[in-house]
């Protein structure tokens, strides 16, 4: 039985440096495994918007997508040319031992998911005073363009 891919996070720890980056828990899981590993701290507003602007590139007509993180050398490869979308977990330097190497979800259920977290990210930030950063911003228009793209499907 294959697990369905997921965006998940922990938003119990996340933090706004100095220089304005906002750092939380994200990572992709599929049953018990995890991308890069369970709890990845990370750039997690930054992604988010990266990984829904991938998104929106597929909804033009890309087959192909990455879907990057900005700490470590890992990104996910994204081939939506068939009805499930193909995901390949790389790391630059080597093999991954955390998850298999291909995971299979349906693009609408991917969608979904990565607009329902980017919306608990904006809740966490707004609750903690940060509406005012052009990442949250962006990440809002940018969340809510696929939501709407999402719901005309």
């Amino acid at each position: 039985m294959e697990s369905r891919l997921r965006i998940a996070i922990d938003l119990s720890d996340i933090e706004r440096y100095k220089t304005g980056s906002i750092v939380g828990r994200i990572w992709l899981a599929a049953g018990d495994d995890a991308f890069p590993e369970s709890r990845w701290s990370d750039f997690v507003v930054v992604l988010l918007g990266w990984w829904i602007q991938e998104l929106l590139r597929l909804r033009e007509g890309s087959t192909q997508a990455e879907l990057l993180f900005m700490d470590g050398p890992y990104s996910v490869g994204l081939d939506a040319s068939e009805g499930q979308w193909a995901f390949s977990f790389l790391r630059a330097e080597a093999s991954v031992q955390s998850m298999p190497r291909t995971a299979k979800t349906h693009g609408a259920d991917f969608e979904t998911n990565i607009v329902a977290v980017a919306r608990e990210v904006i809740a966490a930030c707004r609750g903690r005073g940060w509406s005012d950063d052009p990442e949250v911003q962006k990440l809002v228009r940018l969340s809510e363009e696929l939501g709407r793209a999402n719901r005309l499907r």
